[in-house]
């Protein structure tokens, strides 16, 4: 190999070399300029949780009048005829969202004659039919004012009766007019009745 033979291959690799470091540094000063020129994401991902914090929907502490009036009502509405004596049993079930007076109601000693059966108690009964009720803010009830600690929130609501067979019937949706009160608990049902 001659001379001039090895200087043209030495002189190619060197330029070989100094090509890829010169792509090498224009790619990283794009880089650079693209990551400083850059702004924050506007809409970034939320990160997650490792605090294992149970939230609890019907949480009568987190529950606004609204809320907690559907709530209440919803478990008031809910039926087991087979299993509960009379209405009463559902209105016990729904202490978690009620206060006074309806809490001492329940704490007073039961008659039978307190609290009528529905016409078709009886009926759902000895079918073995449940019913389970849905309970909505009523489309009239005004937004709450705030810094009230009663609140009247109309709801309408509906109830549904599931029968042993699988199928089910919906009753006509009934209006009812209830007093929720601001508790250190959270809001409370403390009046309900049937609006006409």
């Amino acid at each position: 190999m001659t001379h001039n033979a090895s200087r043209t291959r030495g002189s190619r690799t060197t330029s070989g070399a100094r090509a890829l470091e010169s792509i090498a540094a224009a790619v990283a000063i794009a880089m650079f300029a693209a990551g400083c020129g850059s702004s924050p994401d506007p809409d970034p991902i939320p990160e997650g949780t490792d605090a294992h914090v149970q939230i609890d929907p019907l949480d009568p502490a987190a529950l606004g009048p609204q809320e907690a009036a559907a709530a209440a009502m919803n478990a008031i509405l809910s039926w087991q005829p087979v299993f509960d004596a009379d209405k009463t049993d559902a209105l016990a079930r729904a202490r978690p969202w009620l206060t006074v007076p309806l809490t001492d109601s329940l704490d007073a000693p039961q008659t039978t004659t307190q609290l009528r059966p529905d016409r078709e108690w009886d009926a759902w009964a000895a079918s073995g039919d449940t019913l389970t009720a849905t309970c909505t803010p009523a489309a009239d009830t005004p937004a709450t004012p705030e810094g009230m600690r009663t609140v009247i929130v109309d709801l309408d609501c509906r109830q549904r009766v599931l029968h042993a067979s699988g199928a089910s019937t919906l009753r006509p949706v009934e209006t009812w007019r209830t007093t929720i009160i601001s508790t250190p608990g959270g809001w409370r049902l403390s009046d309900f009745r049937y609006r006409t």
